[in-house]
C-alpha cells in the first residue's frame, strides 16, 4: 500500500508540472521488508529408550544422534531450540512392587548440540540458542546420555525428548 501511494503521488506531481510545460525530476522509493522465518524438520529421531543389562550396569545410556533435524532461517539473529525431556515412570519395578510406586527410570539427561552440553532433569526443559551460519540450511545432529535411576531396569521406554523451535 504505502509503494502504491507513492508511485500515484510521483505520477500526480509528473503530470501536472508536465502539463505547465516543465520539466519533471522525481525520485521513486521503493521498499521491500522480508519477515523473519523459519523451518524446522526432526528427520530423525529415536522412537524408544532402549535399556539393556549393560547400561543399567553402567549407570548410563548414551544415544548418538538421537534426534537430527534440518532448520533453514533468513534470521540472522539465530533461534531458539526448546528441548524437553518428559518423565518416564516404570510401574512394574519390583523393588517398589510392595507400596506400587512407581518409579522414575532416568534421573538426569545431557544435551550434546554444536561442541555444547546442556543437562536436563526429567520433566524439564532447556532453551538453547542457535545463530545460523548465513542463508543456508543446516542439520543439527542431537546426542543424549541419560543417567539411570538405581531402579532403573531393563527395556524398552517411550522417547522422552521433545524438540520446538521459535525465532529470536
Amino acid at each position: 500500500m504505502k509503494i502504491l501511494i507513492t508511485i500515484l503521488i510521483a505520477a500526480v506531481l509528473a503530470c501536472a508540472e508536465t502539463a505547465q510545460g516543465g520539466s519533471v525530476t522525481s525520485k521513486l522509493t521503493i521498499q521491500a521488508v522480508v519477515p523473519p522465518t523459519l523451518s524446522f524438520r526432526i528427520t530423525r529421531q529415536a522412537r524408544n529408550l532402549q535399556l539393556t543389562r549393560s547400561d543399567i550396569r553402567r549407570g548410563y545410556k548414551d544415544v548418538p544422534s538421537g534426534t537430527v533435524c534440518r532448520i533453514t532461517t533468513n534470521n540472522m539473529q539465530g533461534y531458539v531450540l526448546t528441548v524437553s525431556a518428559y518423565r518416564i515412570l516404570d510401574s512394574g519395578n519390583r523393588r517398589n512392587r510392595r507400596n506400587n510406586a512407581p518409579t522414575d527410570v532416568y534421573t538426569s539427561v545431557t544435551l550434546s548440540v554444536d561442541g555444547n552440553s546442556y543437562q536436563i532433569a526429567p520433566d524439564g526443559s532447556v532453551d538453547v540458542l542457535l545463530l545460523p551460519r548465513g542463508m543456508a540450511t543446516e542439520t543439527k545432529q542431537f546426542n543424549y546420555r541419560f543417567y539411570l535411576a538405581p531402579s532403573a531396569r531393563e527395556g524398552s521406554y517411550p522417547w522422552p525428548i521433545r524438540l520446538s523451535a521459535a525465532l529470536m
